[in-house]
């Protein structure tokens, strides 16, 4: 792949960056800083309405940025449950009036953020000279671009949930353009957004939740790469091998925006100690503490992924149902060892046969992190073209098919023996009645002073989800369990 000749900056920028320094001097983490703490009452105000904006200082090898101011911006966005937040982007201009001319283009850019901790997010670790893509962000900047660099795990770091990301994204656009004295055209600035990895999901949700979440933005293109489009499959090649610690990360982060995954009831006790090991997190710290981990040895189950509540969770992160409405740029290697390049394959095909205009660039050397720093400039290259009105160009049925996870398959077994669950005693009181209802239907009732076993008949092969309403004396307890059963 031939690197464009404006894109150079970017390559010296990121070599550069192994050699910055540690900045000394760092701001309270967002826990402590008032400045993050939204209004109490947001509903009824609208999205990406700006709550409050501040001046501040963002380093870059260590030192103070010297060509573009910055500020960070608190504004209102909505979580994929319909309710209010208040999310922190950062956006940085640049001193120098746009080469191109006006207006100057605003692209969000989202980095692999990939963390449980909110001092991981990008609008402290630019404050701090930590932020592992500052490179890129100083590389854009380079190019004339004002930038926005979006906290989009939200406040309570939701890594690996997309379509919050994608919205905090767009929303965190809108209060840019919203701000005042920043030089740029308002609701006629034109946009880009660029990804990878982690922030490659990001960028890809919002890309497809643009034309009817944010269909007001004047969105020019989308790059990313690395994309973790099937979560299921993503996070199936990550554990087992030496960054597993990574897919434990996406596992708690995503239940952190679904908590209908109940994960307590899923995980044994190692499980929830190393819920509770990684709970305030960055990548750097978690990536390669559970070297070679899988994670039925953390779980109660075999096999997690299978059971009905997990895939409906699943099936909510699943990219690739909806057209994007501005051309799309991927880039993945073949040789990525976390997200299989069949997931981008899969994505890029998805879109093309939903008549997007797609240009997807498939590396055949390189590993994950390697291909983030090598595919990176001609993504830019390719959304400087769309800043100067080139038309995009499209390579669909260049490129294999791919794959995406399909739906669970059932064990490889004829029959399902009963499913023997052992209650005995609730709140230290011997049970009394046990109803068990499964998909809403009562399958069966047991009676007796102190009930050591339920056989419940009937159920197939796989996984059961059950409901229990257990009734002690004078007490009524509701709760489910998730059994596998067993194949005869």
């Amino acid at each position: 792949m031939g690197i464009r000749r404006g894109a150079w900056p970017a390559v010296a920028a990121l070599a550069m960056l192994a050699l910055a320094p540690a900045a000394h001097a760092a701001p309270p983490e967002p826990a402590k800083d008032p400045f993050y703490t939204g209004p109490v009452k947001l509903r009824g105000v609208p999205n990406g309405t700006i709550l409050r904006s501040r001046s501040v200082t963002t380093t870059v090898f260590g030192l103070p940025l010297p060509n573009a101011s910055a500020q960070q911006i608190l504004y209102r966005s909505t979580n994929t449950k319909g309710r209010p937040i208040a999310v922190v982007t950062t956006l940085l201009v640049p001193v120098l009036p746009y080469p191109g001319g006006a207006p100057r283009p605003l692209v969000a850019y989202q980095p692999a953020i990939d963390s449980l901790g909110d001092q991981c997010n990008p609008s402290y670790t630019l404050r701090t000279g930590t932020e592992k893509e500052a490179g890129s962000v100083q590389a854009l900047l380079g190019m004339g671009y004002a930038v926005a660099v979006t906290d989009f795990e939200a406040q309570y770091q939701a890594f690996a949930a997309g379509p919050l990301a994608g919205r905090a994204v767009l929303d965190g656009l809108k209060a840019s353009e919203a701000l005042p004295g920043t030089g740029l055209a308002g609701k006629q600035t034109p946009v880009g957004m660029v990804g990878y990895s982690g922030g490659g999901q990001a960028t890809a949700w919002a890309t497809e939740l643009q034309p009817t979440y944010a269909p007001d933005l004047n969105l020019v293109g989308a790059a990313f790469g690395g994309t973790p489009a099937d979560i299921e499959l993503s996070v199936k090649q990550i554990l087992g091998g030496p960054f597993a610690g990574l897919g434990f990360l996406g596992i708690f982060g995503v239940e952190r925006e679904y908590p209908e995954l109940r994960l307590d009831q899923l995980l044994n006790a190692k499980g929830k100690q190393v819920k509770k090991d990684v709970a305030d997190a960055c990548l750097t710290d978690a990536a390669l503490s559970y070297p070679n981990a899988k994670l039925e040895d953390y779980t109660t189950v075999p096999d997690s992924f299978a059971l009905p509540r997990v895939q409906a969770v699943l099936a909510e992160l699943h990219l690739g149902k909806v057209k994007p409405a501005t051309p799309v740029y991927e880039w993945h290697s073949v040789l990525d060892e976390l997200i299989p390049v069949e997931v981008e394959d899969a994505l890029a095909t998805r879109y093309c046969g939903l008549g997007a205009t797609v240009q997807y660039t498939r590396e055949a050397s390189g590993d994950h992190n390697t291909e983030a720093i090598a595919g990176q400039p001609a993504a830019f290259g390719w959304l400087a073209d769309r800043f100067q009105g080139l038309a995009a160009p499209s390579n669909c049925g260049s490129f294999p098919a791919g794959r995406f996870s399909s739906d669970y398959k059932q064990f490889d077994c004829t029959r399902a023996a009963p499913l023997r669950i052992g209650i005995r005693r609730v709140r230290r009181q011997p049970v009394r009645k046990v109803v068990v209802r499964t998909k809403g239907r009562r399958i069966a009732v047991r009676r007796g002073r102190s009930i050591r076993r339920i056989v419940v008949p009937g159920l197939t092969p796989g996984y059961a989800e059950l409901s229990l309403r257990i009734r002690t004396a004078g007490h009524l307890k509701k709760r489910s369990v998730a059994r596998i059963a067993r194949c005869g």
